[in-house]
């Protein structure tokens, strides 16, 4: 290892000797390495996100759909059918989006809410800023018990960390505030993002249309927790016939119902048709670094011309062409570590920006874009490629060439040049002394 740390020692003073070099280098790298590392961010952020939500592996989703549309939500007699009958399933939660009018004085605002059941918060893990969730006392149709968002507490509620003084309008209803929501929740049905978080149980206060009631809506999300040993085929064998009674009792088809049973962290299974779309999307991005690549490689190449002499010496005194190009790596190498430091530095600071904005959407949704090992490890994979590829041509202009004659031409464009320079001091002394 002492070669190695002889090779960087010796490439960082190179590059010191040549900051605009150095510099025009790194940049070129950065350029390259950043917007691959932003495109790889926002995948990440879409695809991967299942494997970040808190007890990912614990909970999964249950969709009751149709051969033609199998992964579709359930409606809310069919949760409670599911939550009553199931006896694979430790516990049934399910989530809905409600959008509430949000008075404040004389003006009238529509918010978001997440509609939840009772077994919600033992379900699905809520990471609170600050406060507790609601009891299974205070969720009844007479109380209105809500959890905030932390951006909305910031942005309507003054952020006021005293939650006895927290009340809110909603629906023309009191609500009382018991929890703040941390703005990183990742919502397991979903990119939406809820103001509030509301009791499924409270529709009738807030004035719901019954429509939210009926057989006919399919608008819950299930999220389930199964018992223990409890088997993928052994828990669709128990949900179906249940889901078709219901069916059945509401006079719709049953046979058609199919129930699908998939784990959170093995990611959304209608998300699964995009990862094509974005290995596609990765690929075209990543000409960007192979145009970074060739450019370095030109100036990598020029560099080689100029130390023409000093690699000559270096061979003259023993050195084997596999060190010489073991310095040009090592100089390469360095360069890319700095650029895919400026990268990650790029990625961080999209992120914050991008995870600002919701999503152009009809309803609210927002994407959190994380710097996790994920893309620390993508970014490395290129810094490792963008440390090779431009390396390639110096290296083969080394293995090509007569070092030898390296050294001689190198000798003789010295001495030229020595030559040029006592010639320019002649001709200056020379019209110095006629000068009148």
């Amino acid at each position: 290892m002492d070669w190695l740390r002889h090779d960087l020692r010796a490439a960082l003073r190179l590059l010191a000797r040549r900051p605009g070099y150095s510099l025009l280098a790194v940049l070129t790298l950065a350029i390259g390495l950043g917007v691959n590392t932003v495109a790889f961010g926002a995948v990440n952020a879409l695809l991967f996100r299942s494997s970040r939500i808190a007890r990912g592996e614990e909970i999964s989703w249950l969709f009751i759909g149709t051969r033609t549309q199998p992964l579709a939500d359930a409606s809310l007699p069919m949760f409670e059918r599911v939550r009553r009958e199931s006896k694979t399933l430790e516990s049934v939660a399910a989530e809905g989006r409600v959008a509430l009018a949000y008075e404040t004085g004389a003006q009238t605002d529509q918010i978001w809410a997440l509609a939840v059941s009772p077994d919600y918060f033992l379900t699905v893990h809520l990471p609170l800023a600050f406060g507790r969730t609601w009891r299974a006392d205070e969720s009844s149709p007479d109380t209105l018990v809500v959890l905030v968002t932390e951006r909305f507490w910031r942005s309507r509620l003054g952020a006021s960390r005293d939650l006895s003084s927290l009340t809110l309008k909603i629906n023309r209803q009191p609500a009382r505030v018991v929890g703040v929501v941390r703005d990183d929740f990742e919502d397991p049905g979903g990119v939406f993002e809820p103001d509030v978080f509301v009791a499924l149980n409270a529709r009738a206060l807030l004035g719901l249309p019954t429509a939210y009631g009926e057989a006919s809506n399919r608008w819950l999300t299930l999220i389930t927790r199964p018992k223990h040993g409890a088997t993928e085929d052994a828990i669709r064998a128990d949900v179906l016939p249940i889901v078709r009674d219901e069916a059945a009792a509401e006079g719709e088809s049953a046979e058609d119902l199919r129930v699908s049973y998939t784990r959170i962290a093995d990611g959304n299974p209608s998300l699964r048709s995009f990862t094509r779309i974005a290995t596609i999307g990765l690929v075209a991005v990543g000409s960007v670094l192979l145009i970074a690549c060739f450019n370095v490689a030109g100036l990598l190449l020029a560099r080689s011309v100029e130390r023409q002499r000093e690699l000559g010496i270096r061979s003259a005194l023993g050195a084997s062409r596999a060190r010489l190009i073991s310095q040009l790596l090592a100089e390469n190498t360095v360069l890319a570590a700095l650029g895919a430091g400026v990268a990650i530095l790029l990625a961080r600071w999209s992120a914050v920006l991008l995870s600002a904005f919701s999503l152009p959407a009809p309803i609210p949704e927002r994407l959190q874009f994380p710097t996790d090992w994920r893309l620390f490890g993508y970014t490395a994979a290129l810094a490792a490629f963008a440390a090779v590829v431009p390396a390639l041509a110096p290296a083969w202009h080394v293995l090509g060439s007569d070092l030898t004659s390296w050294l001689k031409a190198g000798a003789g464009s010295a001495g030229g040049h020595r030559q040029t320079q006592c010639g320019r001091r002649t001709v200056l002394r020379g019209d110095a002394h006629s000068d009148p």
